[in-house]
């Protein structure tokens, strides 16, 4: 993963075709904003531009407001888990079939497939998507995270069962049978379904309407902050994350696993250790490498390592 531009690589001697004529058995995999070929290969680029010019800022925020970026370096991440794939299958195609090809993967590529669903349906309509905060265009009030007294809640309310629970929970079950509700555009249209629904959240902590609305079988979920995810009953369940001891920095939650794999034997452990010191290994790494102890010494003495 690098952010050198087609041509830097060229200049470095890094470009595939100059690794592969020294490596023939190498998998070259180049993971750039904008790719190695095409008019904005030689662009410099970072998570935001590509994020901006993949479609996807496009769609993120609220009405009226300006465009968001996802937070963290989300066009970087997906980069990396496609370059993953791609390696994979490069590897199988060197071993099974015999031949092989570099890999080329650009985080505008990777964020703009990410719109899939909004490319296809303007292939379809002609009709671009707009903002639209946290909701779904065509869902209104019931897609969204909404405002308590202590915190946020998201609910997802999209089956006729699923609105007519919540029409019980914010304490209008009348609006099952009223004739204005009984279309799904209808519901949409109706302010008087979006005010209250907000003013019965306004009105509740974040314990008391999830627990009616998890009575009621209602898709929904605090907005919890990275302390409350650290001791989340669930994420701690899951051993999602795991403390490791570092000699300097103390004790530190790592992220352990976001899968689980299990076998006849029972579950299969991925080891946590913690990043080496600078420096840390030298020794053992130059001792293998067959230098002498004395001349570790000595090297060491020169302030050599």
């Amino acid at each position: 993963l690098h952010d050198r531009t087609a041509g830097e690589l060229a200049d470095l001697g890094l470009a595939p075709d100059d690794l592969l004529a020294r490596y023939p058995r190498l998998i070259p995999a180049a993971v750039t904003p904008f790719g190695l070929e095409g008019p904005y290969a030689d662009f410099p680029g970072t998570d935001l531009t590509t994020q901006a010019m993949s479609g996807y800022m496009g769609l993120t925020g609220h009405v009226g407001q300006e465009p968001l970026m996802a937070y963290g370096y989300q066009s970087q991440y997906y980069a990396g888990l496609t370059t993953l794939v791609a390696v994979l299958a490069a590897l199988e195609g060197r071993e099974e079939a015999g031949f092989h090809d570099y890999v080329d993967t650009s985080w505008q590529d990777g964020m703009a497939t990410l719109m899939e669903g909004s490319t296809t349906n303007f292939s379809v309509t002609k009709q671009d998507r707009h903002r639209s905060g946290n909701r779904i265009e065509q869902a209104g009030p019931f897609v969204d995270v909404w405002p308590t007294i202590d915190g946020h809640v998201s609910i997802t309310a999209t089956t006729a069962q699923q609105w007519e629970n919540l029409a019980l929970a914010v304490g209008h079950p009348e609006w099952r049978d009223e004739p204005e509700n009984a279309t799904w555009e209808g519901r949409v249209a109706n302010p008087v379904i979006d005010n209250t629904i907000r003013e019965w959240f306004a009105e509740n902590t974040t314990a008391s309407a999830m627990e009616m609305l998890q009575a009621l079988r209602i898709p929904s979920a605090p907005v919890l902050t990275v302390a409350d995810v650290l001791v989340d009953q669930q994420v701690l369940a899951r051993g999602t994350f795991v403390e490791v001891e570092h000699p300097v920095a103390g004790t530190l939650a790592y992220p352990h696993r976001a899968l689980h794999v299990t076998d006849p034997d029972g579950a299969v452990e991925f080891p946590l250790r913690r990043a080496p010191l600078l420096g840390e290994h030298t020794a053992e790494v130059l001792a293998e490498a067959g230098i002498a102890a004395a001349d570790l010494e000595h090297l060491r003495a020169q302030g050599v390592i």
